[in-house]
């Protein structure tokens, strides 16, 4: 590669040779390419002066009037060669931004961020995103201006200011609604780099910021890959911002369902992770402490209205008892971590709901609509399942937890003649009922003096073909159904 002088000189030239003919884009992007590669060196992107930035304004601004002159198919073929230079043109300042503030700050005094919105506002209108033979270019082109933005902003206050402020929120949303999920990614680069305190606040408190934040959601449901998403959002609620969101999204039954299913993702990698950083770095932004105390305070005041809303055929209850459930498994999960962590052990109202909500579900009028929940034939799409699959497992679970060396829980579950609750249900109540009664004389002497009174009801088995038989030993086997029983 030549000296930087030499190099740089050929940006003067490029606007000069520019007629807006196939052969002029060809030699742009050509040039544009070999300085997108010098510009990788450090020393390189150094050299770049304010008359270089400005000349390059000047090709992106010729590339946008070029596009809006695109009138038909004739010029289809100029139109994605145009697009192209355009791409090159972003990824050579995207470089030459690197790492490199002074080249980052004159990006911004210079005008070149209007220019760069412009053209995709421009490429994000319906003439150039259902333009099938262009749509690669197109969105190429996009994608290569928003990486552009976001070395722009990143570690640099002022120019995160102005990027935030010239996007907030029109653009933001307008790409976020875009369907191509590379360039949304890249859009969730840039509000992560740009989230100082400031912007945390105004993204929860004003609804234009909570829509972004639904979009963001939807986004990390549908692709798991988009991992500036992700830092997004475990950025707000480490930030102790959880209730923020939730309460502000309601208007996004199915986001808040998201939600929660991460937080619960969240949760159970510190689970699977014996990390002592990891669980140190949630503990000093009170993500354990702060976000699980808000769910389960949604937990207790919700779950006393979940059997009416149960009986209920409707969107709204479903919605409902989706979301309640969704609080319900995530404390399952987060009753698991050690209590010094969440403090949930010491919730006393959270346990009296479930041991309450477990007897209730016993109970012979709503005992069907859980019965029917479990009855789900094996292979059958997980997105059909009753709203109240595992519900039941869930409440054992928490209890469960709760009860862990904890004499006071173990107690309180005693009192509220949780015992034979627990005992009336399988899987999780072993797990229970092992906790209740570690270190607790009282507990184990009610179960010790339970007397045995048959099986109980095994409808259940028998919607799967088979039927429990007690032999003269004590012992249960499980035996097909015969044909004419």
């Amino acid at each position: 590669m030549a000296d930087g002088d030499n190099v740089l000189s050929e940006l003067g030239a490029l606007t000069r040779k520019l007629n807006y003919s196939k052969n002029s884009w060809t030699e742009v992007k050509a040039t544009l390419e070999r300085l997108k590669t010098w510009a990788v060196a450090e020393e390189n992107r150094c050299m770049v002066s304010e008359t270089n930035i400005l000349q390059m304004k000047d090709i992106i601004t010729a590339c946008k009037n070029s596009m809006c002159a695109q009138t038909g198919e004739l010029e289809e073929n100029q139109l994605i060669l145009c697009l192209r230079a355009s791409a090159e043109a972003f990824r050579f300042l995207r470089n030459c931004c690197a790492a490199t503030p002074k080249n980052q700050n004159s990006i911004v005094s210079l005008g070149v961020i209007e220019e760069v919105l412009n053209t995709n506002v421009l490429l994000l209108k319906p003439k150039f995103q259902e333009n099938e033979r262009a749509s690669d270019a197109v969105n190429d082109a996009v994608k290569s201006s928003l990486q552009l933005l976001g070395n722009t902003v990143v570690k640099n206050d002022a120019t995160q200011q102005f990027v935030w402020n010239m996007c907030f929120p029109n653009f933001f949303l307008s790409v976020l609604s875009s369907v191509n999920h590379n360039i949304q990614d890249c859009l969730c680069m840039i509000i992560y780099n740009c989230l100082n305190e400031q912007h945390r606040i105004q993204l929860v408190s004003a609804h234009d910021g909570l829509k972004m934040i639904t979009h963001v959601i939807h986004l990390c449901a549908e692709k798991s890959q988009l991992e500036w998403g992700y830092f997004i959002l475990d950025y707000l609620i480490c930030n102790a911002l959880l209730p923020e969101i939730y309460k502000g999204i309601e208007f996004d039954p199915l986001a808040r369902i998201i939600l929660l299913d991460l937080i619960q993702v969240k949760i159970t990698d510190a689970l699977d992770e014996p990390s002592i950083k990891l669980r140190e770095e949630h503990v000093k932004h009170g993500f354990y402490t702060d976000s699980l105390a808000y769910i389960a305070d949604e937990f207790e005041k919700q779950a006393e209205d979940i059997i009416q809303q149960l009986q209920q055929l409707s969107p709204s209850s479903d919605d409902f008892v989706l979301i309640v459930t969704r609080l319900l498994s995530v404390l399952s999960i987060g009753t698991g971590l050690q209590s010094n962590l969440t403090g949930l052990q010491e919730r006393t109202p959270l346990l009296t709901t479930c041991v309450g909500l477990l007897k209730e579900t016993t109970n012979s009028e709503v005992k069907e609509t859980f019965s029917n929940a479990h009855s789900i034939p094996q292979g059958v799409d997980s997105g059909k399942l009753s709203p109240i699959h595992g519900f039941q497992r869930d409440l054992v679970r928490v209890i469960g937890n709760m009860c862990y060396k904890h004499a006071a829980n173990q107690n309180k579950v005693r009192d509220l003649g949780g015992i034979p609750l627990l005992l009336d249900h399988c899987n999780w109540a072993i797990f229970a009922i092992r906790n209740l009664l570690e270190n607790n004389k009282e507990n184990q002497r009610i179960v010790s003096a339970m007397d045995c009174q048959g099986l109980a009801d095994t409808s259940r088995l028998r919607e799967l073909g088979v039927e429990a038989v007690e032999l003269d030993n004590g012992r249960i086997k499980l035996v097909p159904i015969k044909k004419n029983s």
